[in-house]
């Protein structure tokens, strides 16, 4: 069994490296009949096999490709007879099965051709799979033959020579791939190099991959170097609409102007004097023969000689406006001593008005600001016709939607100062900042964020290192005196009693440390078991007794005679005796109840009552929040309720408390689990 197992092991072990690495080199090379040859070698090695080999079927012919061990003859590529679909085959493979024989020669004799052949190999075990992709007819087969022993096949040596299988396959339609992209490329070659107009192809993304010679000349340029980074989702020279609409459409019909040899990325930057043309352009998309979506094709046709000087400053105009769009920067020209001027559309976006080929009027526009920043506009406005060549930079709130307002940066100056003919002209450039601002304030609620974050981290070392030392002196201090012989007996027993005291604190401490960081780091572990309720309670009482102050009763009540529900008895028991012990630390007299009751007929309900010193009403909302004490010098970490809370809300269910100061609290929790009754 154990020579079993570590075959086993051995095949899962050579199968994933194997396997791994062939599927990494065909991703990695295109050479893939080298990357199988390979393969066939490591099954060849791996087994101490005499050939592996692949025959497959392709445009009616049989092809053999193998690996064979030193001084065995390889299979003849020529015989097709030999290696028929005979009746060994037939029966298994084509029904989507296999063929493994330990001994040849025991062969049934119904086989006897299939037996024949093989031996005539001199093969004396033998394996064949199927290539068969599901719901897809049989491709060919992988086969295994040993021929200088027999061999028992197992299920282990099926599933890797399947798996191989269909390594074979992914090279089989890797290479189909590859040939049929070929042949793909080279007919798009030609068709780019034989237009009469310029012609780009760019791959899905966008970027560039061919470009013919009439390209190069419009363009200006000599090589495909240049525009080997060009990419026309990126390009500053089409618009946003216009990509979009490239994307979108089958083919659209666009322009840009465009100066020639120098590169897309440095048209904003050309010296002056270069020539400028206009090229008009259709971008199309590329389908492959199966019609799936291969790219995009750009046709370029220079349309300069034919643009009028009158077409190409109305077409600079909308270049520049698109351009003002993106930016969100408006623009606007007003009068302000007849209150007439004109705007931008992009104007009338930022602040939220109807695009209108006419100004409105200051008054109209000063509305749609926020009430605490027209005085900005205004106090310009008077300085303006005072004469004093005031400057406005101003951040200003503007077109209010549901209670939050868009931040706009306006700059404004006069363009003009003629009060004698009635003119001061006034050009203002908001620009909307929005989303800068909604960065920023984000930026500073992180960074307030972190500063809470690194203020609680420092607490809560601070409260540890106390929470810590204090029974850890205890323990320290105590235990030297226990050493000494001066040390009464009876002297002796309470130091032993203070000692196991303390190590009850420091251990609940240490353990309630280790809950918190596995909720921190969503490790805590939950499991599902029968729960005897009423002995839960029971238990968490007697535990509590040795807990309470002298004269305290320590009471159980249980909802009913007997219960058992479906649940996580320690998680429970953890809740309940955290309840247990902040209701014996806090109460001096009367007694501390432990129990449950049933609601609603399928929700159970535990709780802790105790008659202590009770929780202040401004403390209720947010006791059960990390490092919260009812009494800042009462020992622990203020943590137990949190990790209550985050185990109550795990199992399903809801905590809370009742409390009135000075009388007493109630903690408790619900759980839907009373269906599970047992």
């Amino acid at each position: 069994m154990r020579n079993k197992e570590n075959k086993s092991y051995q095949l899962l072990k050579a199968m994933a490296s194997t396997m791994t690495r062939t599927m990494k080199k065909i991703l990695e090379t295109e050479n893939v009949d080298a990357v199988v040859n390979e393969l066939l070698g490591d099954v060849l090695k791996m087994y101490g096999a005499s050939r592996v080999f692949v025959i497959y079927k392709q445009k009616g012919k049989l092809n053999i490709i193998d690996t064979v061990a030193d001084g065995i003859t390889p299979i003849p590529k020529n015989n097709d007879e030999a290696f028929e679909w005979h009746s060994l085959w037939k029966n298994a493979i084509e029904n989507d099965s296999y063929v493994m024989i330990d001994d040849v020669e025991k062969l049934d004799d119904k086989y006897a051709r299939s037996r024949q052949a093989l031996l005539n190999l001199g093969v004396k075990s033998h394996a064949s799979v199927p290539l068969k992709l599901e719901k897809q007819d049989i491709e060919g087969v992988l086969s295994i033959d040993i021929n200088d022993r027999t061999y028992h096949w197992e299920a282990d040596d099926l599933e890797w020579l399947f798996t191989t299988a269909n390594t074979v396959l992914t090279w089989r339609h890797l290479k189909q791939s590859q040939e049929k992209l070929k042949a793909e490329r080279a007919n798009s070659q030609d068709i780019l190099e034989k237009v009469p107009i310029g012609l780009i192809s760019f791959d899905m993304d966008g970027n560039a991959t061919r470009i013919n010679s009439k390209a190069l000349e419009l363009f200006g340029f000599k090589d495909f170097s240049v525009l080997s980074n060009f990419n026309i989702f990126t390009s500053p020279l089409l618009c946003d609409q216009t990509k979009e609409e490239i994307r979108r459409r089958p083919y659209y019909d666009s322009f840009f102007f465009f100066h020639q040899g120098f590169s897309p990325e440095s048209q904003s930057n050309v010296p002056p004097g270069s020539r400028t043309i206009r090229i008009d352009t259709r971008y199309s998309k590329i389908y492959d023969n199966d019609g799936n979506h291969r790219g995009y094709l750009g046709a370029y046709i220079d349309r300069s000689a034919e643009t009028s000087s009158d077409e190409k400053v109305r077409d600079l105009d909308e270049i520049i406006s698109m351009t003002a769009e993106v930016a969100q920067i408006g623009y606007a020209r007003i009068n302000i001593m007849t209150d007439v001027g004109y705007a931008t559309r992009q104007w009338y976006v930022n602040n939220g008005m109807a695009v209108n080929d006419q100004y409105r009027g200051l008054e109209f526009f000063t509305s749609s600001l926020h009430p605490d920043d027209r005085h900005h506009i205004t106090d310009f406005r008077e300085a303006a016709k005072r004469g004093e060549n005031p400057k406005l930079q101003a951040l200003v709130r503007v077109n209010e939607k549901d209670g939050h307002w868009d931040f706009q940066k306006v700059f404004s100056v006069v363009t003009k100062y003629d009060p004698e003919h009635t003119v001061v002209d006034v050009s203002a450039v908001p620009q909307n900042v929005t989303e800068q601002i909604a960065m920023e304030q984000n930026l500073i609620e992180a960074k307030e964020r972190a500063e809470s974050a690194d203020k609680m981290k420092t607490a809560f070392l601070a409260s540890m290192s106390h929470e810590i030392r204090t029974p850890l002196n205890s323990i320290i201090g105590f235990s030297r005196l226990l050493c000494q012989d001066s040390v009464s007996k009876k002297d002796k027993e309470e130091m032993a009693a203070i000692v196991e005291k303390n190590n009850e604190m420091l251990l609940q401490l240490v353990s309630d440390l280790l809950d918190l960081a596995q909720l921190e780091s969503g490790s805590m572990v939950f499991t599902q078991d029968k729960v005897d309720v009423n002995k839960l309670c029971n238990d968490v009482a007697m535990s509590t007794m040795l807990k309470v102050k002298q004269g305290v009763k320590v009471i159980t009540q249980c909802g009913r005679p007997q219960l058992t529900i479906k649940s996580d008895l320690g998680r429970l028991t953890q809740v309940l005796v955290n309840f247990a012990s902040n209701a014996a630390k806090f109460t001096s007299e009367g007694h501390v109840k432990i129990g449950y009751s049933i609601v609603n007929d399928d929700t159970i309900r535990f709780y802790v009552e105790d008659t202590g010193i009770g929780i202040p009403p401004e403390m209720h909302s947010r006791i059960f929040d990390r490092f919260t004490k009812v009494n800042s010098f009462s020992q622990g970490a203020g943590i137990g309720l949190e990790i209550s809370r985050a185990i109550a809300h795990h199992l399903g269910g809801e905590i809370g408390v009742d409390s009135e100061q000075g009388k007493g609290s109630t903690f408790w929790f619900e759980l839907k689990a009373v269906s599970s009754v047992g």
